[in-house]
């Protein structure tokens, strides 16, 4: 090979365009995943050496499977000594008979494990009457007595299974991607659910690449099976209990399909463009008129003193965001999916791999039930632009009780009395920062409102009008992109997906106003309490 330069280059595309295949050939050979893996690891260290070596190459696709073949050569040579080791000393020890070692017993072991393969693959209606026939030797008219079914039946299925089976240990079965690689996404949901699903069901990675594999690829039992690896009655249990929790849906043909939208990479990243185009244009005219709404609403509907007028801007900054998607967004955008147990819960998911070309920190807004507390927190922790974390569902208090002790504070009920009924919950409030005690003076931390009129104001006010304009437009552009995407059976439900996809406005927004010099403060918590 002639310089470095060629070396890089090959090896480069031996990683790029060989190893999948490569593993895939060794699986053929193999049957098994653990050993394939093996296997592939031992051609490509063969490889990569002799690139490295500076073999001279001429065609390198022919090179490469030489290589490939030559190695397997080798490992069924080892297997064969193996085999040799107990043969025909040792044979009585194993019930083996002499003549069968070694080549005949390994051919002969092979099929056996092409038979335990395929019996993995065949549907229930054929494994019963196929395990009771040939593993527990029972006769055809045992069968269909104890099935409850026609001897005729049993024949019948019988004759299908044996040629099932026969097709199967004659062909290489190819595993997909994900039986080797399991995918991985992060889900969001909404709503209402009482019985802990949709959670409980995503879990584990079998469900969840389950649920990737029949993503817009309507699959039977047997095809999800083979393409992640996993044998079909274990499959079966799963597909039932997906189905159960609505997450998969059956139909016509025995296929099965994701019943909600999981967002492939290719359109998050169309997503993400559109959203941070319209971020750059509207940040600034969201923070001017969240500084405007501050300036009007202050001593009036609202008591901004104890956080301050920038960190009030920032909250109605957040506030203004939700306000357009809302009025940019049709209703059924915000519909309740009706689901088993009295829940009413959407769902939907993200594949990992995106790419924005804007930093982002997540908030999700947080609403207590009677409407006395709301805010925007960031969602993980702490972070480089917002380091003081202050969160009300973490304090371990439950939020009717705290929002309680908040509201009485506020109106300005005595330390000593406060003290008397809950000092625990108050000096834990305190330590918090939610609560503000200066030599026996309690403060709430937080913006303090007289309901939301403030809201109606915002939405007459004319820059949110042009605003409002400016949304829709990259809510049709966001549309268009999840359409493109998405499967014929969710097209009544692609405005909620959509308003789902739009939290990365308020990710993106965030950051905007933190590194652009709008936002200068060091919270991470920005809320309003209505002191009514």
């Amino acid at each position: 090979m002639s310089n470095e330069v060629d070396r890089l280059r090959l090896r480069d595309l031996f990683i790029s365009d060989y190893l999948e295949k490569l593993f895939y050939f060794c699986l053929k050979k193999t049957g098994d995943a653990h050993e394939a893996e093996d296997l592939a690891s031992d051609v490509s260290l063969d490889v990569l050496t002799a690139i490295e070596k500076g073999a001279e190459i001429k065609r390198f696709s022919a090179w490469v499977w030489r290589i490939a073949r030559n190695r397997y050569a080798s490992w069924v040579a080892d297997r064969s000594a193996e085999r040799a080791a107990i043969c025909p000393g040792d044979v009585s020890e194993y019930g083996i008979a002499a003549d069968d070692c070694p080549e005949d017993e390994l051919a002969r072991a092979e099929q056996i494990g092409r038979l335990r393969r395929e019996l993995a693959f065949v549907s229930s209606e054929y494994r019963e009457i196929v395990v009771a026939y040939y593993v527990k030797q029972k006769r055809i008219p045992e069968i269909a007595e104890a099935l409850s079914i026609p001897e005729g039946t049993v024949k019948t299925k019988l004759f299908r299974a044996r040629k099932k089976l026969k097709e199967g240990m004659l062909m290489a079965r190819e595993f997909g991607k994900r039986s080797y690689a399991p995918e991985s996404i992060q889900f969001v949901s909404t709503g209402n659910q009482p019985d802990g699903l949709p959670w409980k069901a995503v879990k584990r990675k079998i469900p969840v690449n389950i649920l990737c594999e029949a993503n817009n690829n309507p699959s039977t039992a047997e095809e999800l099976s083979i393409a992640l690896g996993v044998a079909l009655p274990y499959m079966e249990e799963e597909i039932e209990l997906l189905e159960k929790a609505t997450l998969l849906k059956k139909l016509d043909g025995g296929k099965y399909l994701t019943n909600f939208f999981i967002y492939p990479v290719e359109c998050e990243n169309e997503i993400y463009k559109i959203v941070c185009d319209y971020c750059e244009d509207v940040y600034e005219k969201i923070w001017k008129l969240a500084e405007k709404t501050v300036s009007r609403e202050a001593g009036k509907t609202c008591d901004v003193s104890a956080v301050g007028e920038n960190d009030a801007a920032m909250f109605f900054s957040f506030l203004i965001g939700d306000l357009l998607n809302q009025s940019a967004l049709p209703p059924s955008a915000f519909k309740r999916f009706a689901r088993p147990s009295d829940a009413d819960w959407g769902f939907c998911g993200f594949e990992e791999g995106y790419e924005c070309k804007l930093p982002q920190e997540s908030f999700s807004g947080n609403h207590s039930g009677d409407g006395r507390w709301r805010g925007y927190q960031l969602s993980s922790g702490t972070s480089d632009r917002f380091p003081c974390l202050r969160y009300l569902e973490q304090t371990g208090v439950p939020d009717r009780i705290a929002i309680s002790i908040l509201q009485r504070v506020a109106k300005g009920e005595p330390f000593d009395e406060l003290k008397k009924e809950h000092a625990g919950i108050l000096d834990y409030l305190i330590r918090k920062g939610f609560v503000v005690n200066e030599n026996g003076k309690l403060t709430v931390d937080a913006i303090l409102s007289r309901g939301e009129e403030y809201e109606d104001r915002i939405k007459t006010d004319p820059d949110f009008a042009a605003l409002v304009e400016k949304t829709k437009t990259m809510v049709k552009k966001v549309y268009a992109s999840i359409k493109k995407y998405s499967n014929p059976y969710l097209k009544d439900d692609l405005d909620f997906y959509v308003n789902m996809g739009l939290f990365r406005t308020r990710s993106v927004l965030a950051c905007l106003w933190k590194d652009r010099g709008l936002y200068t403060g060091k919270v991470s918590q920005f809320c309003v309490l209505n002191v009514q």
